[in-house]
């Protein structure tokens, strides 16, 4: 219906572009995605390029239980949970880990340092030093892990890549006719049902009384 598709504004009626919404609504959260997921596997491949046991020692300073598997669990979450987003692969999933590493580092090492994440120490002919890293980037992290939780907010996934948008439309289509019992199609389901409160009419009989002799 041409509707479904318009909206009034006073006497006029604008267009609506349900195709150019849905498109911003896929993918628009790509550089999210995309920020979150290479910085994930940026800091995994720093730590299991260096060795995920000098990255031990670093937990056992700061008095992590269990120091080398808290370091390979750390460096396997963020490459394979980085790769995970970019991909747009189990999000909800990968999210929970991975939300746990940055918390942990949130408490442990950036907590005492403040806010900020970029502070400058000194401008030396050599350049610029930095100071103390707050948690400031963290935080960022964490929001746009919890943005890409959002069902609304995900991106394509490998699946809807690989198939074009018609056939996506004729599989959504075909299940949708399909009437499983108590999850089916709710428009069949109702026009089976009969409404709340009508009572069906029951065929009644009358019986003829024979005149008694």
């Amino acid at each position: 219906m041409r509707g479904d598709n318009q909206r009034k504004n006073g006497n006029h009626l604008m267009p609506m572009f349900p195709s150019t919404r849905n498109w911003l609504a896929v993918w628009a959260p790509v550089p999210i995605r995309l920020a979150v997921g290479y910085g994930f596997m940026a800091h995994g491949y720093a730590k299991f390029s260096r060795g995920p046991e000098k990255f031990a020692v670093v937990l056992h300073t700061l008095g992590v239980p269990e120091p080398l598997l808290a370091a390979w669990a750390a460096t396997l979450t963020e490459l394979i949970g980085g790769a995970a987003v970019i991909v747009g692969a189990l999000i909800p999933w990968v999210s929970i880990p991975m939300a746990v590493v940055l918390l942990t580092a949130l408490v442990t090492v950036h907590l005492p340092y403040g806010f900020f994440s970029v502070k400058f120490a000194e401008v030396t002919e050599a350049g610029i030093k930095f100071g103390t890293v707050g948690y400031e980037i963290l935080l960022l992290y964490l929001a746009g892990l919890h943005g890409l939780r959002d069902r609304e907010a995900r991106l394509k996934r490998i699946d809807e890549l690989a198939l074009p948008q018609d056939v996506r439309e004729d599989v959504v289509r075909l299940v949708n006719t399909i009437d499983i019992p108590g999850a089916g199609n709710t428009a069949a389901t109702t026009a089976k049902t009969p409404a709340r409160g009508r009572r069906l009419a029951k065929p009644t009989q009358r019986t003829q009384q024979l005149p008694k002799s």
